[in-house]
């Protein structure tokens, strides 16, 4: 059985879009949670967000993980 667990609250972890349809029109507010990390036997130390600051690398900001595999 595959098993679910979420490490952001519910109304957290947006990271889609950071700006509206390009950079000159501005910040948005992530509405949207579409990078996400998935794993299997393995534990989330740490998550966090990247690219929230200028320069800009995407329109959304990235999710990275520090994960502790085995014991």
């Amino acid at each position: 059985m595959l098993q679910r667990r979420h490490c952001n609250l519910p109304g957290t972890g947006f990271s889609w879009p950071l700006f509206f349809e390009d950079l000159a029109s501005g910040p948005a507010i992530p509405n949207e949670r579409i990078d996400l990390i998935f794993t299997r036997g393995v534990r989330a130390l740490k998550i966090d967000e990247t690219g929230l600051k200028a320069p800009f690398a995407s329109d959304h900001a990235g999710v990275v993980a520090l994960m502790q595999i085995g014991k």
